[in-house]
């Protein structure tokens, strides 16, 4: 009896100790399933007729040849707030995606607004869900984030690691990632992404399961 109860001695608290770990993190969530393809941008391809002038990111839609002011340079996503607002402009690459049942997501990137002595205070990045432009009588939504030259206290540097937690419906959806938008800038401004990622959250098992199976 003596090693069996020497055993249970020392099983029984580490067990209390791991679902109290558990217990500890509450609302917590764990977070996996990867929705996107390319969200490093890893993945690149030529434009069409531009000689190889244009690297366009694999698995994400709306950028053609040149005009975009946008491409992949040195592994990341990169928009040049180059030119004025036309319709043969894009400001922005989307994915779509499919959301299962719905429920709670979260979207993370990397991102850099550089050379801010260049940037307008209107540009800088823009990440929405479903709708950039809106309609002709109905403005877009606001964007899950955005960030500006105009922000108090930019600084040229990368924000690594940026979290959003997005809750949707069931069934497809199309995230965009873009900037807000030329206005007469030259290319020394530019708006930068990386490492964007769309993750199911999933609640953590509770304590009380976690001490059945201990």
């Amino acid at each position: 009896m003596y090693p069996v109860l020497t055993l249970a001695r020392r099983v029984l608290p580490a067990a209390l100790m791991l679902a109290a770990s558990w217990a500890s993190a509450g609302a917590q969530a764990v977070v996996n399933s990867e929705l996107l393809l390319n969200g490093d941008f890893a993945l690149t391809h030529a434009a069409t007729g531009t000689g190889g002038l244009a690297i366009l990111p694999d698995h994400w839609a709306g950028l053609v040849g040149t005009t975009d002011n946008a491409g992949v340079w040195g592994g990341q996503l990169r928009f040049s707030t180059m030119g004025a607002h036309n319709t043969n402009h894009k400001y922005f690459v989307s994915q779509s995606f499919d959301a299962g049942a719905g429920g709670n997501f979260v979207l993370s990137f990397d991102y850099r607004l550089a050379n801010p002595s260049n940037g307008r205070a209107i540009n800088g990045a823009k990440v929405t869900i479903d709708n950039w432009y809106g309609t002709v009588n109905t403005p877009p939504p606001p964007p899950l984030f955005s960030s500006t030259y105009g922000d108090a206290n930019y600084d040229d540097s990368w924000h690594v690691g940026t979290t959003l937690t997005v809750s949707l419906s069931a069934g497809l959806h199309t995230l965009y990632v873009g900037t807000i938008g030329a206005s007469e800038q030259n290319d020394r401004a530019f708006v930068q992404y990386d490492n964007v990622s769309l993750m199911t959250a999933v609640p953590e098992p509770s304590s009380a399961a976690l001490l059945a199976c201990c």
